[in-house]
Order: C-alpha cells, then structure tokens, then sequence
C-alpha cells in the first residue's frame, strides 16, 4: 500500500511538531521529501545536509570522540547528530541518519524535545539497491516512520511522568 504522505504531513502539523532534519546518508532527501508535503512550511523548520567526514562535528557539534568511538556511521552518532540539530534550531523533533548508501545500511535517530526534555529511539536498517535506490527508500523510511516514533516518545514521556509523581 503506497504512503499517504499527506496524512502524515496532516498528523505532524495537528501534533503541532517543528521539525528538523539532520542528514548524511540521503543527502537532502528527507528534506526535499517532506517539503512537498501539504503546508510543509507549518511544520519543517529546517534541514542541515552533513555529507562530507567529519562534517556532523563541524557544522553541528557531534563529538569527535563519539565519531571515534562508535564510528561515523552508528546509531550513536545518529542520536548525537539528532539532538545537535534540535539544540542548533527551535525544532521540536528531529529527523537524523547517517550511513554507506553504496552498503545500504543506514542508522536512524528520532529525538523528540518536551518539557526541557530529549526523548529518542534509534534503529539500523539495510536496504537493497543502487545507492540513489538506498538514499530515496531511506528518506522515505525517516518520513514514514515519524508518527509511530512520535507516539513512541509521547508514550514514554507520559509514563516517565507518571513514574515522576506517582
């Protein structure tokens, strides 16, 4: 069954999200994905495009000990990569992956910021196909992925709430 791209856009702009995304792997794919959406503008604040080594230290402040440490394309750096991008824009919620296009593995980060809080879920994927193939199934993958992620967060804010003042 073929993505309602533009229910996801309705859902993202009723859960009043700001997004950012922080891209490696997909080049901007993410990025030009959801800025066709419907009314992308109410809820896509910005995109930072980090494609080059090294690239998420420099332009987002990604450590250079967690690159070392867990290797450019990991899920740490992901995570690392999506909270950066939410501390370098007024976003709420993050999009971030980093990976090999050509090997077809790909590590995403969702990070999510409530209450002075960051929330986020981390996952690595294989896809299959050219790298223009992996890039665009990625992205679509990110997109696809941001309510159920969404209500992952919000279900785990509410519990750690609870949990807090109970």
């Amino acid at each position: 069954m073929p993505t309602d791209w533009n229910a996801i856009a309705a859902y993202l702009e009723q859960q009043r999200l700001l997004l950012v995304s922080a891209e490696s792997c997909t080049a901007g794919e993410v990025a030009a994905l959801m800025a066709r959406m419907d009314a992308s503008a109410r809820w896509l604040q910005c995109s930072f495009v980090i494609d080059h080594p090294g690239a998420e230290n420099l332009v987002l402040g990604v450590a250079e000990t967690t690159i070392r440490r867990f290797g450019a394309t990991s899920e740490q750096v992901a995570l690392e990569t999506a909270i950066a991008a939410l501390d370098q824009s007024s976003a709420n919620f993050a999009i971030a992956n980093v990976g090999h296009a050509a090997s077809g593995r790909v590590c995403f980060a969702w990070a999510m910021l409530a209450a002075g809080w960051v929330r986020s879920s981390t996952e690595t994927r294989l896809f299959r196909g050219s790298a223009d193939e992996v890039r665009r199934l990625a992205a679509d993958y990110a997109v696809e992925q941001l309510p159920a992620r969404h209500q992952e967060l919000t279900r785990r804010e509410q519990d750690e709430l609870r949990r807090r003042f109970a």
